[in-house]
């Protein structure tokens, strides 16, 4: 749908120099596509990293990558921490973005990022999902309530991501420069 929303395509192609009609996702061994990405506060930390800057030779010719993280959550506390961090020189933070419900962030896939875990006090679901088919919940919740006990699950401690990292060619002047 992003393909043909000119308020989104246009940006992409003034930005990122790339062909929106042509973006797929990143999916396969170089490249993740789309993923669910849960965090609790006692993982261990991520690292600052590119999502697909270090393709192999041949996917990278012609084609760039941007990053989409999208927040689901109904409600976040930017004292809850779980940050996106972007990093500049000497891999530091030069950029924090709270993970604000509904929020989504697009950058380029070269640029060195990572997620700080969230607080204990962080509590991203209202009403939380029920397992057993007690109430409708997203799909995700009946495959969860399977291997948890049964009632509410309000996921305390955690920090939630859908993050869609795509490939797409670049605009003709670009490829030919």
């Amino acid at each position: 749908r992003f393909r043909k929303d000119p308020s989104l395509a246009s940006p992409l192609a003034n930005v990122f120099g790339v062909q929106v009609a042509g973006c797929t996702l990143a999916e396969g061994p170089n490249g993740n596509g789309l993923n669910v990405i849960v965090q609790n506060r006692t993982m261990r930390p991520d690292a600052f990293h590119p999502d697909l800057c270090e393709a192999p030779p041949g996917w990278a010719r012609g084609r760039r990558g941007p990053t989409l993280p999208t927040y689901p959550h109904d409600v976040w506390h930017p004292d809850w921490r779980g940050h996106l961090e972007l990093a500049g020189p000497s891999s530091r933070a030069v950029a924090r973005l709270a993970p604000l419900p509904n929020r989504s962030v697009l950058f380029d896939a070269c640029i060195w990022h990572r997620a700080t875990n969230p607080a204990a006090a962080a509590a991203p679901l209202l009403e939380g999902l029920y397992s057993e088919g007690v109430a409708v919940a997203p799909p995700f919740a009946v495959p969860l309530g399977r291997m948890l006990p049964r009632g509410p699950l309000l996921f305390h401690q955690w920090r939630f991501a859908m993050v869609m990292q795509m490939r797409c060619p670049l605009l003709q002047t670009q490829a030919a420069g």
